[in-house]
């Protein structure tokens, strides 16, 4: 049924031919067991056990499928190099376990690797195009864990494909920083026993040469062997502690002053409206008057216990609510945002129509300002 879709509903043509051939694998492996059924139930035949050679020749469909027409290509290639402060302390050699229901930190923690001169491979659940975008990350290799087919496209069955697309890629970095999200995808496929083997020989091929592995999982959706292996063999990768600043929001203002993204640190949007309305006032009415003074000393507003530090860049404004007092490198940090926002936002402020949709991706992006 997924070939058939796939066959439907994909113009890709590399995908299609691939397809192709592993439908006619299908077929043929299909035809030969049915033939035999049929010869021995209803004509009371016995045939030579022919069902071998079918299967076999619906496996070299498969290679040539892959082989012939590159499934993956997942060539090491390195990031632009970003000035990030460091907020992950990675080791060459270590495994990591990042424990979150929902996969952020390991994504965060591979793109600072990779923007501090390190080269990197990401295998996930998430579609490939929302990683680039959320993380920055256009060149940096990505394998997406899924059942549908395409290039660089990994189901989650057999496992060992895994294993053989790691090794590939270290043999030709083994310094290389992978991290790795969707287990519990993959442990609804795959037994126990055989996952916790897969993952063994990952965490060798991916740190055996000096490289780092990071692993993204939601431990209580597992099962036990899975979930006790991971908390036994992998270090728990945690953030540094940070005294005395607690970012709480983050808004994100054109620069005419139209509301572009709000993100929390609380997923509950328990704000008060008018409360919120007030603080983009204020931001708002403070921005344009330090912009103007031209001196940062300015760009800081109190408004009760929180500190509301501002940055402006051609096109954006950006103000960070902060409980407690701002460190100095949180400025460092909204540039550098604001440089990719430019980069990624800045050519379509000419012809936007005022669709705040069209800026989805900004609240992703921020969600290095509150580590």
């Amino acid at each position: 049924a997924v070939l058939i879709r796939t066959l439907i509903r994909n113009n890709d043509p590399v995908v299609r031919k691939q397809t192709i051939l592993m439908t006619a694998g299908v077929v043929a492996h299909g035809v030969g067991a049915e033939t035999y059924m049929y010869s021995r139930i209803f004509l009371g035949l016995y045939p030579p056990p022919f069902l071998t050679i079918t299967a076999l020749a619906m496996a070299v469909c498969f290679a040539v499928a892959v082989v012939r027409y590159k499934m993956l290509v997942v060539t090491p290639q390195k990031e632009e190099p970003v000035a990030l402060p460091r907020r992950f302390a990675l080791k060459g050699g270590r495994a990591y376990l990042l424990r979150e229901r929902r996969p952020k930190l390991v994504f965060l923690a591979l793109a600072e690797a990779v923007r501090h001169g390190s080269t990197g491979l990401v295998i996930t659940r998430r579609s490939p195009v929302e990683v680039r975008e959320a993380y920055d990350l256009p060149a940096t290799a990505i394998i997406w864990l899924t059942s549908s087919l395409g290039q660089n496209r990994l189901a989650p069955m057999p496992p060992e494909m895994l294993t053989r697309a790691v090794r590939e890629f270290v043999a030709k970095q083994p310094t290389a920083v992978v991290a790795l999200e969707g287990v519990e995808y993959m442990a609804s496929y795959v037994g126990a026993d055989r996952l916790v083997r897969c993952l063994h020989a990952v965490r060798d091929l991916a740190t055996s040469g000096g490289g780092v592995l990071l692993v993204s999982a939601d431990l209580t959706s597992l099962t036990e062997p899975i979930a006790s292996m991971l908390e036994r063999d992998y270090e728990p990768l945690e953030l540094p502690a940070k005294e005395g600043q607690l970012v709480e929001d983050v808004f994100v203002i054109e620069g005419s002053g139209v509301l572009l993204s709000h993100a929390s640190r609380t997923e509950e949007a328990n704000t008060d409206p008018d409360v919120m309305a007030g603080m983009l006032t204020a931001i708002m009415d403070f921005a344009r008057v330090s912009f103007a003074e031209g001196t940062d000393e300015l760009r800081r507003l109190e408004l009760g216990d929180k500190t509301v530090v501002i940055e402006r860049s051609p096109k954006f404004i950006l103000a960070v609510a902060v409980m407690g007092t701002a460190r100095a490198d949180i400025r460092d940090e909204m540039r550098i945002f604001l440089e990719r926002a430019e980069r990624r936002y800045g050519p379509l402020m000419a012809e936007w129509t005022g669709d705040i949709g069209e800026f989805a991706g900004l609240q992703a992006m921020t969600s290095r300002l509150f580590l």
